[in-house]
């Protein structure tokens, strides 16, 4: 091979790996703007559902639970409904537990539990296996 003919296979080379770099870190970058994180509310229902077998649905005639900003559910967790309201923060999750205390003509004292940015509404006290098959689920 002459001087210039192997210059020219090192040049096609080089613009080939960096042609192969280019299409990498192109589909790198698709795939990183396609792939959305899910939501906390996504990866509660995903924990109840699939690791406890639990069945979900929307808070029904709840409207403190339907204005988190985060989402909110209810199951029946050993015959215990539990309303699970997912907010920003402690002390927006503390607020709802408070709305509750006020709103609801009963003593809600052991019932509406507030967990880092989460407010749980139960029908009944939680035992001791309810409690954490559903605090395990929180983000």
């Amino acid at each position: 091979m002459s001087g210039g003919s192997e210059r020219t296979v090192v040049v096609l080379s080089a613009l080939v790996l960096a042609g192969l770099a280019g299409v990498w870190v192109g589909g790198w970058a698709v795939r990183e703007a396609r792939d959305v994180d899910p939501t906390a509310l996504a990866l509660v229902l995903a924990c109840l559902q699939n690791q406890r077998g639990l069945t979900v649905s929307s808070p029904a005639r709840d409207p403190l639970a339907a204005a988190a900003p985060r989402g909110s559910l209810t199951t029946t967790i050993e015959g215990n409904t539990v309303t699970v309201s997912l907010w920003n923060d402690a002390g927006a999750a503390e607020e709802a537990v408070g709305t509750y205390a006020r709103l609801t003509p009963e003593d809600v004292t052991q019932r509406a539990i507030a967990r880092a940015d989460s407010a749980f509404l139960w029908a009944m006290p939680p035992t001791g296996s309810q409690a954490p098959a559903v605090y395990g689920c929180m983000p």
